[in-house]
């Protein structure tokens, strides 16, 4: 997979900043001392509330996403694009 074009390039950025806010829900695990993901995501994408309903929110927004631009692949087999 190759990611290019500033759209892609921040899209996988919304997707890794999920899995870092996931991360910190799940473990209590900080992902950097400096640099919270809930912080990044609350400031770039305007959303509101405690660390669940914002990762709920970002979650609801990539599924939205991917809805909207996945294409199947040609030979019809499934594959995971996004893993829960």
């Amino acid at each position: 997979m190759v990611i290019t074009g500033p759209a892609q390039i921040a899209f996988a950025r919304a997707i890794h900043l999920e899995k870092a806010l996931r991360l910190e829900l799940k473990t209590g695990m900080r992902v950097s001392r400096r640099f919270s993901p809930y912080k990044i995501v609350k400031k770039e994408f305007g959303l509101k509330g405690n660390k669940q309903n914002v990762h709920a929110q970002l979650k609801l927004f990539i599924d939205d996403v991917l809805k909207k631009t996945y294409v199947p692949p040609e030979d019809g087999k499934p594959h995971c694009v996004y893993d829960d």
